[in-house]
């Protein structure tokens, strides 16, 4: 049985096609995307001359952010617990007490390249993990991003790094190219 090579490209570019239609589409689209990660989230031990033993408190950060291309609004930051906080750069926002004791954080809208961190005081039992219950807006929930403290290379490393990158995207191409040439 003979493969008809031609009726195999046929279906294979309409497929390609499609998946790039798509993914260019949903890349050049204009929405917010909503990122949230923690600052930091830290304990320090404090004494008073009231309190000459001193006593622990806990400390973090969530820092909320709009990497999209449009504004992204009515910002809900939710709580089990919400403690001392401070929001930075100040900004207009609210706070709504839901259903069985939870509260949010609003915040009205977050415009393209915007970024907003709330710092959170608090003393033990209370604990990180259980004050923020996630973050969403009226286009959808923030998507979660771990960060971590790193070192940023230089920029000229980076430059010779997308460099290597691109040769070797045309490298594969060519290749790819090369291999269907044998092939057909």
């Amino acid at each position: 049985m003979s493969i008809d090579w031609n009726a195999v490209a046929t279906i294979a570019a309409s497929v390609v096609t499609g998946i790039v239609s798509i993914a260019t589409t949903r890349w050049l689209e204009n929405r917010p995307k909503l990122i949230t990660y923690y600052g930091s989230v830290s304990t320090h031990h404090v004494t008073t001359q009231e309190v000459p033993q001193g006593f622990r408190v806990f400390t973090h950060e969530v820092v909320i952010a709009n990497t999209g291309r449009k504004s992204a609004t009515n910002i809900r930051v939710s709580h089990a617990s919400l403690p001392n906080y401070y929001v930075m750069p100040e900004v207009p926002h609210r706070v709504e007490q839901l259903p069985g004791g939870h509260r949010d954080i609003v915040l009205d809208a977050l415009v393209p390249g915007q970024q907003v961190t709330i710092s959170y005081l608090y003393a033990p039992p209370l604990q990180a993990g259980s004050v923020n219950t996630g973050v969403r807006c009226d286009q959808g929930l923030a998507q979660f991003v771990p960060m971590r403290l790193t070192r940023q290379p230089p920029p000229w490393l980076m430059r010779a790094l997308v460099a290597l990158l691109a040769l070797g995207l045309i490298t594969a191409f060519y290749l790819a190219y090369l291999a269907l040439e044998r092939l057909l």
